[in-house]
């Protein structure tokens, strides 16, 4: 029997898009699918899940049948920087703000039967080009497990997020201005060096960029508005492995701006954020390019560049990473 269990029941998407559900929903049914539904059997995320010697649990951290089972898969997220793994803190350019504490996890990690790691595609790119610190990191990893290891990117709902599409940007004009909303909600996702930066740059919060803690993606009037008012979705979090939440505004058509750990700009350099000081008259300058609606065509057009290569990419849909870890289940049942 293959049991699953997450912090959301497998109905709780598409109703609504909490990213727990969704990981829920597509790993569930994609398991029935591929397995019978007679094989897969869902278990409440704080139950004890009553897996014997031939069975497996796939379930995510921090679930506490990692105490009681060696007989998980893992759907982890991961950045594939080993720093994340043995500090609390984002410990680079003189910067020691919190970021998610794992150090209590790596023990855990080790009486598992296999990982499917969902990761970034600047992670990807390190690993592909063979950096020696992320090889090494993967290694550490695959070591853990007898190298039942797959990463693949994070998996979007590419029909469920192209509902209320963006699609013409706005203008300027006395009506509308084009506008950033700059994704910011406490330590764990926090934009606060841009919002601060914008701000000295004589910018106006409410006016050319504004601050959200939180989108409504369930109630579509609510979306409509939004896809009108903005045109680039902002964030500056250096706690989270890619924030999927972004990818999803991607998905629906907004230009995305982020943090260079996590996204490369797709070709487009003006949107990676960067938090070096070495490059701050460059960040200056890449919001001040991002905020002039002179460069509204040139942004439409990069935009519809990267949804076209984006949407059209089988890498990161919840197919390819259902795919990918019954691979993984297959290979601890032998």
């Amino acid at each position: 029997m293959i049991y699953v269990s997450f912090p959301k029941l497998p109905n709780h998407f598409p109703r609504k898009v909490h990213w727990h559900g969704q990981l829920s929903h597509h790993v569930y049914w994609g398991l029935v699918n591929r397995l019978g539904r007679q094989n897969v059997e869902f278990v409440k995320w704080k139950e004890k899940a009553p897996v014997k010697s031939r069975d497996l649990l796939v379930t995510c951290l921090p679930n506490n049948n990692y105490h009681h089972t060696n007989r998980i898969i893992g759907v982890e997220n991961d950045t594939l920087i080993p720093a994340r793994w043995s500090s609390p803190t984002f410990g680079k350019f003189g910067i020691d703000a919190p970021v998610d504490d794992l150090r209590a996890l790596e023990p855990l990690l080790k009486r598992a039967a296999g990982y499917c790691v969902l990761s970034n595609d600047v992670a990807l790119g390190k690993l592909r080009s063979g950096d020696p610190e992320t090889c090494g990191h993967v290694e550490h990893f695959k070591q853990l497990v007898g190298g039942n290891y797959v990463v693949a990117p994070h998996p979007i709902d590419k029909q469920r997020f192209r509902r209320i599409p963006k699609k013409k940007f706005n203008r300027n004009g006395f009506m509308s201005r084009h506008r950033m909303m700059v994704y910011h909600k406490d330590w764990r996702k926090s934009s606060q060096a841009a919002i601060d930066l914008l701000l000295e740059m004589g910018y106006r919060q409410g006016r050319e960029f504004s601050v959200v803690n939180w989108v409504n993606k369930n109630n579509p009037l609510s979306m409509r508005r939004f896809t009108k008012k903005y045109n680039i979705v902002f964030s500056g979090s250096y706690s989270e492995t890619g924030p999927a939440n972004i990818l999803e505004f991607l998905t629906q058509g907004f230009l995305i701006a982020g943090h260079e750990d996590w996204w490369d700009g797709y070709g487009f350099p003006q949107t990676v954020w960067s938090y070096d000081p070495r490059k701050g008259q460059k960040m200056k300058e890449n919001l001040a390019y991002l905020l002039d609606d002179c460069n509204v065509p040139e942004m439409e057009h990069n935009r519809d560049r990267i949804l076209a290569d984006y949407l059209a990419r089988e890498d990161n849909e919840w197919d390819y990473l259902c795919d990918r870890l019954v691979e993984v289940i297959r290979c601890a049942q032998t």
